[in-house]
């Protein structure tokens, strides 16, 4: 029986064409556990205490010293929003190496609840990125909407840098949301159709997200800002852009769209990247897949929403199936 898994087999399976590619289209999913990352150093809370007036304002002590100074102030004032004399902070006063968005803006006290909702702002942008990327990537092609949402992520990882107040960082936090989103929709399904059928589980248990977060970690060890974290996250999904010219776009949605010349063109750069012949039956095979047996005409394409997976009742039982799971 002839099918995209047997051609891929006999084209070189798990070679050297599938090396790269899996590479370049899962360092873009990779960078997205960086970015969903970003908020458990960005909302970390170094120790703070409270600054009553101006003169309590000791910018070069720490809270040690300050301790030994005087110690009931002190006790009164760290990590306290209502010290015991009833005054009200001024101003807040962190210490520590490393610069936060906790610090940046005073998110404790009255503005707690900023940090936990930059959160899940953040993942209402992943709900929406993923339901958008669906559709446009079974419209438009899978290559061509990967690389938009790596470049859209890129891009608003630099602008989230540049915000001036928790405000404009809630919005680009979940721009940054949507981007992700939108790659780890695309870039998954996109990579394994490549793949041969028994390598497939491991591609999906390889831990590509673990090390992201790896890199995160060691980053926010070095570059220990939240500003820094940000431009780096951006500029590092750059390099990810190159799969527009090394990666190809989706077989399966090639030949879906009827565009059987271009997916002959993908299975035979797999083939002499593999160091392998395509077999002769390659065209056939393609072409039986859109058009009816002894039919001339290729089949009508009709255009596909999230509705049509609730058109019938074993499609809507499997949906909310998988949406459970």
């Amino acid at each position: 029986m002839y099918t995209f898994e047997r051609i891929i087999d006999e084209i070189g399976g798990f070679g050297k064409f599938q090396i790269i590619t899996e590479i370049l289209l899962f360092s873009a999913y990779t960078l997205c556990s960086w970015s969903i990352m970003q908020m458990a150093f960005a909302g970390l809370v170094p120790h703070w205490y409270c600054v009553i007036s101006e003169s309590d304002s000791l910018e070069n002590e720490t809270f040690t010293e300050l301790l030994a100074i005087n110690s009931t102030w002190s006790k009164q004032n760290y990590q306290t929003c209502a010290p015991e004399n009833g005054s009200q902070c001024s101003q807040y006063h962190f210490e520590g190496s490393y610069a936060t968005v906790t610090e940046e803006w005073d998110l404790v006290c009255d503005r707690d609840w900023v940090r936990s909702t930059l959160i899940s702002i953040q993942m209402a942008g992943i709900l929406f990125g993923c339901l958008i990327a669906g559709q446009l990537s079974d419209q438009y092609g899978r290559r061509r909407v990967l690389n938009a949402f790596v470049l859209f992520h890129a891009l608003v990882n630099f602008a989230a840098a540049l915000a001036p107040n928790w405000q404009l960082f809630a919005t680009a936090r979940f721009l940054i949301g949507l981007g992700i989103g939108g790659i780890i929709t695309t870039a998954f399904p996109y990579g394994i159709e490549f793949m041969p059928l028994k390598w497939r589980a491991f591609l999906s248990i390889f831990p590509w997200w673990g090390a992201g977060v790896l890199i995160f970690t060691g980053c926010a060890y070095v570059l220990p800002d939240w500003r820094l974290l940000h431009l780096a996250c951006g500029f590092a999904n750059l390099p990810c852009l190159t799969a527009w010219w090394l990666a190809p776009e989706s077989l399966r949605w090639l030949t879906a769209k009827g565009r059987i010349d271009e997916a002959e063109a993908v299975l035979q750069k797999m083939a002499d990247t593999n160091g392998r012949t395509l077999p002769p039956w390659t065209r056939g095979f393609l072409e039986t897949t859109i058009f009816p047996s002894g039919n001339s005409k290729p089949k009508q394409e009709k255009s596909t929403s999230y509705l049509d997976l609730l058109k019938n009742a074993y499609l809507a039982r499997c949906t909310a199936a998988i949406c459970f799971m």
